[in-house]
């Protein structure tokens, strides 16, 4: 009887351990960049694991003669649903000597109320006499 309680104790110890193993927190972070006199770019990439969930980020900028681009992903998941979204943005120099702004991001979720898709475009220019051009765009949907 005492070798059953003693094994059912450490099974017991076992099991809570290996759920606190299981749900540790985790982060893990990477960037990659590289530079030349042409330009320059920069990827990195950020994951998250916890008890509540997971999201993974990546993101790629470059840098040359035309603008900077950046592009970015981002994905989550948890016990409510998952989401993911792109956005990708630039600023560039044009031939009349004015600079464009510009965003677009795209989103989608899925959770316990339905599924959402949501995108938005945004540019904002800026002439050689000081002044802004900006026109924004956005529309959202819902599925219950």
């Amino acid at each position: 009887m005492v070798r059953n309680k003693l094994a059912g104790a450490a099974f017991c110890v076992a099991y809570v351990l290996s759920q606190s193993v299981c749900f540790a927190d985790e982060v893990k972070s990477s960037t990659v960049q590289s530079s030349t006199p042409a330009g320059s770019a920069s990827t990195s990439v950020h994951s998250k694991t916890d008890a509540t969930g997971a999201s993974t980020a990546v993101k790629h900028t470059n840098a040359d003669a035309t603008g900077v681009h950046s592009h970015s992903y981002k994905a989550q998941a948890g016990p409510g649903g998952a989401k993911v979204s792109a956005t990708h943005s630039a600023v560039q120099a044009n031939g009349d000597g004015s600079v464009t702004a510009a965003r677009q991001h795209e989103s989608h979720a899925v959770g316990d109320a339905g599924s959402t898709h949501h995108k938005s475009a945004s540019s904002t220019t800026l002439g050689t006499d000081g002044s802004t051009s900006t026109v924004k765009h956005s529309a959202t949907s819902t599925n219950p």
